[in-house]
């Protein structure tokens, strides 16, 4: 982990983040396997360049909306993997349906769909029910 995070460094001043987002994402991915959670955190807000967290439901950014919805389903898949308890995991829920409504309108990012559909089934039937309920009858 530690080799990765100075080649990013040094590659990073040659490359932009923004240009090489893959790379970045893989990266977040490895910082959340191998349990470390704020450095996962810290790349995914950096590549998007705002904190979700801070952005209130319905908003831009909240789930659609981030103009990167690759970086938005890493930022979803490690609060889900991340989380302890079953409201952090209906705010998951709440922001992935947000970003379904954005991937709709884009036919071209059928692996992001993919993954969110991976992502939901992960998330075990009776959660996803009620939470997609309570989604539903917050409308």
């Amino acid at each position: 982990m530690d080799v990765w995070q100075g080649l990013l460094c040094v590659r990073s001043l040659v490359l932009p983040m923004r240009e090489d987002v893959d790379v970045w994402l893989k990266f977040a991915g490895l910082c959340r396997k191998d349990n470390r959670p704020r450095l996962a955190v810290r790349t995914l807000t950096q590549l998007l360049s705002y904190d979700p967290q801070t952005v209130p439901p319905g908003e831009a950014g909240y789930g659609g909306g981030s103009n990167a919805p690759q970086v938005m389903m890493a930022y979803l898949k490690h609060m889900w993997a991340t989380a302890r308890d079953g409201a952090t995991k209906g705010d998951v829920l709440a922001r992935l349906h947000d970003l379904t409504a954005e991937l709709d309108e884009h036919s071209d990012l059928a692996q992001i769909s993919t993954n969110l559909d991976f992502l939901l089934h992960e998330g075990g039937d009776a959660l996803r029910t009620s939470m997609i309920s309570g989604i539903d009858m917050m409308r």
